[in-house]
């Protein structure tokens, strides 16, 4: 990755909080978030807005440790959570602090990181918010629509879409709390119909393996298509419409180990 791809992601930082923001501020605080029915709008800008710190926080210092627990609920904690003018305020203040940090953070930062194969610790931190923030955008969209949005209306950028498909196979799946194992090998392709992106996915008693680019003609069991965005959702549990093919057990298996 290039210093170009980590400012690029930095800026989604910005904008998908921007987005985010804008939403929840056309949003009853206690209106529940379809995409996530354990949570309300509130609980939801108060989430993103402590994890922006916490991010800021570790950046900043650059944290080989997590921080101590007075510290952590320091950082989440909000305003009333029924003043949504503050709660926005409070918001853009986290999400100004993180891409500061981020802007600022050197090429070779160290600091601890919690995926599979994560590379230098900036571009690692700019791609993980990026994705935080357009994945609960999508969520506070979600709640102001009372409903999960379309995949036009959540409007996820090619380009951004593949590089989550990316990070979520090749970071997520193989995280060692990962319960996506199989005693009955299989593969399964994830392939975008709008960009020149497919994976393959091998599914083992070991931690899965994500190949990106494999080769056509690699042969697999179950096969995942579909749009950049429409994937992109779809494997984090915001809709899509994703076309599956492949055995039934398969479909079901996969569906019921990939959620994060």
């Amino acid at each position: 990755m290039s210093t170009d791809d980590t400012a690029r992601l930095i800026q989604v930082v910005a904008d998908r909080s921007a987005r985010l923001a804008a939403d929840f501020a056309r949003t009853a605080a206690d209106r529940v978030v379809p995409t996530c029915p354990d949570w309300t709008a509130a609980d939801l800008i108060g989430h993103l807005g402590g994890v922006q710190r916490f991010v800021t926080d570790v950046v900043t210092r650059q944290r080989r440790t997590m921080p101590d627990d007075h510290d952590l609920q320091a950082m989440f904690a909000t305003p009333d959570r029924a003043d949504g003018a503050a709660l926005i305020e409070w918001f853009d203040t986290g999400t100004a602090g993180v891409t500061a940090a981020l802007r600022g953070a050197p090429a070779d930062l160290q600091t601890i990181v919690f995926l599979a194969d994560p590379g230098p610790a900036r571009h690692y931190w700019a791609r993980r918010q990026a994705h935080e923030a357009t994945v609960h955008g999508v969520d506070m969209l979600a709640a102001r629509l009372g409903r999960f949005p379309t995949t036009a209306e959540a409007a996820v950028e090619r380009d951004l879409a593949v590089d989550g498909i990316d990070e979520f196979l090749g970071s997520f799946l193989p995280r060692p709390e990962s319960t996506l194992h199989s005693d009955r090998p299989y593969r399964v392709t994830v392939e975008a119909t709008d960009a020149p992106s497919r994976w393959t996915v091998r599914v083992s008693a070991e931690p899965p393996e994500a190949l990106r680019h494999a080769p056509d003609d690699d042969p697999v069991d179950l096969r995942l298509r579909g749009s950049a965005a429409d994937l992109y959702l779809s494997l984090w549990g915001r809709g899509g419409q994703v076309r599956t093919t492949g055995p039934a057990e398969l479909q079901a298996h996969w569906q019921a180990h990939t959620h994060v």
